[in-house]
């Protein structure tokens, strides 16, 4: 199992990625591809004044303030071709046609949630709290609910975790298979936690927590099984399966730093890791890990795939360095992947699995 470099862009995140589109930012412009990312036009924009928006796309400046696009997801139930995204503590309609996103929703506790902390599974709008409480207040998983104008969104409390149980929310995952929401949460080991949600009724199944191995930032999902790699910056890291049909977790194998994110391929499913501040089971490298499908051994291998130095700006500053996904799905085994926070700067490559 081996990578092959189909495309490279600097400077761009895809978000998104199919056979037909790309969708794509630079800064605060959300730019569109449609032949898999050769040629870009300009989608539309995100409401800022002229400064900001120039210092948005210099990427030591975006990188300090946190800033630029953190997700955007598609919204097509609601209407062709809209999308959700997420900057700056709101959440913005895009659509086609328009200059501007459009706002529609305010984060009120923390700047956005994670990369998978915000959903869309119908015409609803799922978005888990992520935010720093010390003081371990309630935390919330709410359902938003679009009016037909797109500029205000029906707000409710789908879920609530009470005060002194949890941190923050990291996911709030759609399960194709299932209609369900997988929900994980952390940090400390009583508060790390993975359940099923009911998106209408707001009922939950618990399937793991209390330690470590149920910290998790994204879920891969297959017919068979659900997988994820833990995010634990101070220990060992592992990959975990989860069987639908006996209920049984187990692990398949150890990564190196913590995982957050993963691409669901064809065959494979390819994790991700991070370089955080962590102990001495980093060792100032991200990598690529991939999961062979095929294998007889029923997904019980991780393959080392590609690994990549973390660049000399302080973490603590300038953020972690990290691979980011973009959602959807491009045929085969193809998958788009953005580097940040490593050396060689910002950029997204198109990659293909060869066995």
């Amino acid at each position: 199992m081996k990578l092959r470099a189909l495309h490279s862009i600097p400077g761009i995140q895809v978000h998104f990625a199919d056979d037909d589109r790309c969708i794509a930012s630079r800064g605060l412009n959300i730019v569109r591809s449609d032949d898999r990312g050769v040629n870009w036009r300009e989608f539309c924009r995100l409401p800022s004044g002229p400064a900001n928006a120039a210092l948005q796309r210099v990427g030591l400046y975006q990188r300090l303030v946190r800033g630029g696009v953190n997700t955007i997801v598609p919204f097509e139930p609601y209407a062709a071709d809209h999308w959700v995204a997420i900057a700056a503590g709101k959440l913005y309609l895009l659509q086609p046609n328009a200059k501007y996103g459009q706002p529609f929703w305010n984060i009120s506790r923390g700047r956005r949630p994670l990369r998978r902390g915000m959903s869309t599974l119908g015409q609803q709008i799922f978005v888990g709290e992520y935010f720093s409480n010390p003081e371990r207040d309630d935390v919330h998983i709410y359902r938003l609910t679009l009016d037909p104008n797109g500029t205000e969104a029906k707000t409710e409390s789908l879920y609530c975790f009470p005060a002194g149980s949890i941190r923050h929310v990291h996911t709030v995952d759609p399960d194709p298979h299932s209609a369900k929401l997988w929900v994980s949460t952390g940090d400390e080991d009583a508060e790390c936690r993975i359940m099923i949600l009911d998106p209408q009724s707001g009922t939950a199944e618990v399937v793991g927590q209390g330690g470590q191995m149920w910290r998790s930032v994204s879920f891969a999902f297959r017919p068979e099984a659900v997988y994820w790699g833990s995010d634990d910056p101070l220990g060992a890291n592992q990959i975990w399966r989860y069987d639908r049909a006996t209920k049984q977790t187990t692990a398949i194998g150890e990564v190196k730093g913590p995982v957050y994110y993963n691409a669901c391929l064809q065959d494979y499913i390819v994790f991700a890791t991070t370089v955080e501040d962590g102990d001495g089971h980093q060792d100032g490298y991200g990598r690529l890990y991939g999961v062979n499908l095929l294998n007889p051994r029923a997904g019980l291998d991780v393959i080392e795939l590609l690994k990549r130095p973390k660049d000399h700006w302080h973490s603590r500053y300038f953020g972690y360095g990290l691979f980011e996904f973009a959602e959807g799905r491009v045929h085969g085994n193809n998958f788009w992947v953005t580097a940040k926070g490593f050396r060689g700067g910002l950029s997204s490559t198109l990659f293909e699995i060869l066995e």
